[in-house]
């Protein structure tokens, strides 16, 4: 968004359009956002840098009635909704509504992730989920750290190029491993011999994934002793 009116265009569509909010820069510090958006039925996951502004979720932007967690890796911000204000600081969290007005101001640069959740979803597990929104959630929190470690784990930008390049991050094999139909996954399959050998070939060649080259040189031993 270069040129005249690159913010106002910016404000309108990454905004108003994509994240649902009216975004105002704080008085003296120009417009910073850097952020990865990641988006699955039911749940979506944003996570980034911003510049010290005050986001607000007018009524003319309501549009579902999800719930958003906010969480504060850095800095310091305040979430206001149902006349309710949490101030919340590094490492702490606040639950919002979709469904309803509300405004977070970001007091200073700040780091977040959010994690955007379908209403209906929580629903049968959470009696009165807006009895909990705008309420601080402590960075003790055990629930919010496993949260937080898992979103920090994929460490995988939009492109699938590690976000931070000092840490290599979670395959996305084993990340997966964390979604609800590995709890428990039954697999028949059938081969020939020759198709078999071929796949353990691949499998078991230097280049393949660690944790594949264990699976296949146990087959090839089972292998062995039958053929």
């Amino acid at each position: 968004f270069q040129g005249d009116g690159g913010l106002d265009a910016f404000r309108e569509v990454f905004g108003r359009e994509i994240l649902g909010i009216e975004i105002d820069p704080l008085e003296g510090h120009p417009l910073h956002i850097d952020l990865m958006l990641r988006s699955l039925p039911g749940f979506a996951m944003a996570s980034g840098t911003l510049s010290p502004m005050r986001n607000r979720h007018t009524s003319a932007l309501l549009d579902n009635d999800d719930v958003v967690l906010v969480v504060l890796q850095s800095g310091v911000g305040d979430v206001s909704q149902y006349g309710r204000v949490a101030t919340i600081s590094e490492g702490e969290a606040v639950l919002t509504a979709n469904g309803a007005e509300a405004t977070f101001t970001g007091r200073t640069s700040t780091r977040v992730i959010n994690f955007r959740l379908s209403r209906s979803l929580l629903a049968p597990y959470v009696a009165d989920i807006d009895a909990l929104v705008a309420r601080p959630i402590s960075r003790d929190n055990r629930a919010l750290q496993l949260m937080v470690g898992y979103a920090e784990m994929l460490n995988e930008d939009a492109a699938g190029n590690p976000a931070d390049p000092a840490w290599p991050g979670l395959a996305r094999e084993l990340a997966r491993m964390n979604l609800s139909l590995n709890f428990y996954t039954q697999w028949y399959w059938k081969t020939d011999l020759h198709n078999l050998m071929h796949f353990l070939t691949l499998r078991a060649d230097p280049h393949a994934q660690y944790e594949i080259r264990a699976y296949a040189d146990t087959m090839i031993g089972t292998l062995e002793r039958w053929v």
